[in-house]
């Protein structure tokens, strides 16, 4: 399957999420609302399996940008930074093979962090691993 198509799955997917306000295929700044997740192709590789068989697996970022106002305390842009976690894990984990589209999608891994402390922006990077074996001939 091609990069594009993956990446158009993946964003169908993400774009369904209740927790998520808006969903782009690239970086957006400013967002026009929160919170706002960006996906980009950022890694790739492949590998020769056998004389048939080859495998690609394909590294996709999603970055989350959680904004709070200011009457938000930092428990509460935590925890909708956590429910924002959970309903992607979640859909990833129930769909590990992007309706029949790869092989398999790998287990999400993620890292959360404060862009900005003043202004509560949370931004989580979650890393989304996508494995294909393909029929050479």
């Amino acid at each position: 399957m091609t990069i594009a198509a993956v990446k158009a799955s993946l964003l169908g997917k993400f774009q369904s999420l209740s927790s998520v306000a808006v969903v782009s295929g690239y970086n957006v700044s400013p967002w026009p609302s929160y919170p706002g997740a960006s996906l980009t192709a950022v890694a790739g590789e492949g590998s020769f399996l056998s004389t048939h068989h080859n495998e690609r697996v394909r590294m996709f970022d999603l970055m989350v940008f959680v904004a709070a106002d200011a009457s938000w305390t930092p428990k509460q842009t935590e925890d909708l930074s956590v429910s924002v976690l959970d309903e992607i894990e979640m859909a990833l984990d129930r769909d590990t093979t992007l309706s029949g589209l790869v092989s398999a999608v790998t287990p999400v891994s993620w890292e959360s962090d404060y862009e900005i402390r003043e202004s509560q922006v949370h931004v989580l990077t979650i890393s989304i691993g996508v494995r294909e074996v393909l029929l050479v001939r």
